[in-house]
């Protein structure tokens, strides 16, 4: 006659430890809650921080035209996005996203090379000058739990050919765009170029118009900024799929720039083109 000598009330093998790490595991969860230490927690507070307004210049004057200093948003119409920066705590990544409400992520400011240039002065075409983020610094400094100084300052968008030193853009292996802390070298430079080549010549010395089409170019490799459309390279980001921006002339079969190329340079208040082109 057999007899049943185990169920499932009976405590076998190394019972009590597996008791003692399930209130460890338990406590230790607890603790990080009360401290606010949950990756879903800092998640949302890193995405809180991203997400915060920031107003863009007002053209007070009323000339509709773009001057140093002022805080700009980057629009492409043809995809309807803007260009902003997303740190996913371990790199940058320079994407354009259809959340087109300004924020810390796609606010930037233009700041003139020469120091004759002050800010107040009008931005020409083909004239060179820095674009810097002055908030991502502070995201990373945030994220690392140490502000220094140098970490807050801004950062600047930079770009480089592809080398073994330089990787490409991860979805396109286009040449990458990336942040960088601040500093004085030609890769950061930049310039407005008209995106109509038959008046580029023309245009060149002339105020640059806000919420007009323009052309992004980076002055040391002469490639125009580029938002992918491809859905298959979109990246995956907090805020859902966004475009890969790159540094690359996309030309159509009569030597001018795609609309993929074509930017807006968005101050307040918008002009009624503009406008029409942000909610299209």
């Amino acid at each position: 006659m057999s007899v049943r000598t185990y169920n499932p009330a009976v405590r076998v093998g190394n019972w009590n430890e597996d008791l003692c790490l399930e209130e460890e595991c338990l406590k230790d969860f607890l603790e990080k809650r009360d401290n606010g230490e949950l990756l879903t927690t800092e998640t949302g507070r890193k995405a809180a921080f991203m997400m915060e307004d920031v107003k863009l210049s007002k053209d007070t004057s009323g000339c509709g035209y773009i001057k140093f200093g002022d805080n700009i948003n980057i629009y492409n119409p043809a995809v309807q996005s803007s260009v902003c920066w997303y740190f996913d705590g371990q790199k940058t990544q320079v994407t354009a996203s259809k959340h087109l409400h300004p924020c810390k992520r796609n606010t930037f400011t233009i700041k003139s090379i020469d120091k004759n240039k002050q800010d107040g002065d009008y931005l020409t075409y083909e004239e060179k000058f820095f674009l810097y983020s002055d908030h991502l610094g502070k995201c990373i400094a945030n994220e690392s739990g140490s502000e220094n100084e140098q970490q807050c300052e801004p950062f600047q968008l930079s770009s480089e050919k592809t080398t073994f030193a330089k990787s490409p853009a991860p979805k396109s292996l286009k040449q990458a765009i990336y942040f960088e802390p601040k500093k004085d070298q030609y890769g950061a430079y930049w310039q407005i170029l008209c995106f109509d080549p038959k008046m580029r010549m023309e245009s060149q010395g002339q105020r640059v118009r806000a919420n007009s089409k323009i052309l992004f170019n980076h002055c040391k490799t002469n490639e125009r900024l580029r938002v992918i459309e491809e859905k298959q390279l979109q990246i995956r980001t907090l805020f859902g799929f966004e475009h890969e921006v790159v540094a690359n002339t996309n030309l159509d079969s009569h030597k001018a720039e795609k609309p993929d190329n074509h930017f807006m340079l968005i101050i307040e208040p918008v002009t009624e083109s503009a406008e029409h082109h942000t909610t299209e």
